[in-house]
């Protein structure tokens, strides 16, 4: 997968973290799918109601390219609608789709083996690992 899979990415992230949710929208396919621990939905309706109130900060550490995408693994941390951190801070995996520089399908995993047994396959090495960054 290529720079502009990571620039969408990236950009996805950027949107994510300083609340622009039409930003958010406009990276992201309209049909999205979005896979999480409470189970699997679809569309904008549904990622926007997940930005505006999941209060998730997501900050990536290392890039896995995968056929579709990347898995992106990150920092995470929750803050409650009343501002007070949430002691579930810790390391994710999500497994990132994106068709035409915009994202298809974004699933959340605990751990980068999760995910990478999610989509099939060995843990694929990271740029950061290969020096691609």
């Amino acid at each position: 997968m290529g720079s502009s899979a990571r620039a969408t990415i990236q950009a996805w992230h950027d949107a994510l973290e300083i609340g622009a949710v039409e930003t958010l929208l406009a990276l992201s396919s309209p049909e999205i799918e979005i896979v999480g621990p409470r189970g699997t939905a679809s569309g904008h309706l549904v990622l926007r109601q997940w930005a505006e109130g999941s209060g998730i900060t997501l900050t990536p550490v290392a890039w896995h390219p995968t056929t579709g995408g990347y898995i992106v693994e990150a920092d995470a941390s929750w803050v409650m609608p009343e501002g007070a951190p949430d002691a579930s801070s810790s390391r994710v995996a999500t497994v990132f789709d994106v068709t035409r520089d915009r994202v298809t399908r974004v699933a959340r995993y605990d751990s980068l083996a999760e995910a990478s047994a999610a989509i099939g396959g060995d843990i694929p090495a990271s740029e950061e690992e290969r020096g691609m960054t």
